[in-house]
């Protein structure tokens, strides 16, 4: 295991902190890059990924904004986008009887 910031959460059953996988490491240092990635991906399934070519401050305050716009919208809005419409699995998921009762609604929209 490499020495990074994320290691301390490497062992550990609770997460702690998202993990951080830096872009520029795929040139600089692949393996740890490679590692980074993989235990974000399949230990927690999401990151932050830091330094990447095109996903600068601006890009990414339009894309919470456009992502919050659609959250917000009316829920006829949003069922028009709901994966059920789409052969590819991919579009908005509504909330599900699992979701009540933890103090949250939990909605997703499901890209790529």
């Amino acid at each position: 295991m490499s020495d990074n910031k994320n290691s301390t959460s490497h062992n550990s059953d609770v997460l702690k902190k998202i993990p951080t996988v830096n872009w520029l490491d795929l040139e600089d240092n692949r393996d740890k890059f490679l590692e980074d990635l993989r235990y974000a991906l399949a230990e927690c399934g999401f990151l932050i990924l830091t330094n990447a070519p095109g996903l600068d401050d601006v890009f990414q305050q339009r894309a919470f904004r456009e992502a919050r716009a659609f959250f917000n919208a009316p829920m006829d809005f949003k069922k028009a986008a709901a994966i059920e419409n789409s052969p590819y699995i991919r579009g908005y998921s509504l909330p599900t009887p699992a979701d009540s009762g933890f103090g949250q609604v939990i909605e997703s929209f499901q890209y790529g």
